[in-house]
C-alpha cells in the first residue's frame, strides 16, 4: 500500500515526496514504520514515528543509540549497527507537530518477529 506523509517530515531529511515511493511496513505494534524508496538515489530507508505514549522520552532513546553507535565505531568497527540518518536540523530525531520521527538505513532481508517472551 503506497501512501503519503507530511511534507515537513520528508523535508527534514531533504526528501521530496514527488521523488519517493512510501509504504507502511508491518502492523505497527508500537511505532508506525514506513519504507521510503528514494527514486533519484535508488536508496531505501526506514522512517519511524516513535510512539511517545510508550516511549515518554524519545530523546533518551536517541541519546542511548548515539552512545552505543559511538562505542561500536571505536571498539568494534566491523559490527553492523544501524545508526540513524541525521535530519538536516537535528541530531537523531525530528519533533514535528508533537510527534517524534527517526530515519534508519534500510537493510535488505532483515526480519522482525512478533513474539513474546
Amino acid at each position: 500500500m503506497e501512501l503519503s506523509l507530511d511534507e515537513n517530515i520528508l523535508k527534514a531529511y531533504n526528501l521530496k515526496k514527488e521523488h519517493l515511493k512510501i509504504s507502511q511496513v508491518g502492523s505497527g505494534l508500537i511505532n508506525r514504520t514506513y519504507l521510503i524508496f528514494s527514486i533519484p538515489e535508488n536508496k531505501r530507508y526506514i522512517l519511524q514515528n516513535i510512539n511517545s505514549g510508550v516511549f515518554q522520552s524519545p530523546q533518551l532513546i536517541a541519546d542511548n543509540l548515539r552512545l552505543i553507535s559511538d562505542y561500536l565505531i571505536l571498539k568494534h568497527p566491523e559490527y553492523l549497527f544501524l545508526k540513524p540518518v541525521k535530519p538536516i536540523a537535528a541530531e537523531e530525531l525530528m519533533h514535528i507537530d508533537g510527534e517524534y520521527w527517526r530515519m534508519l538505513p534500510f537493510v535488505a532481508n532483515m526480519v522482525s518477529r512478533k513474539t513474546s517472551l
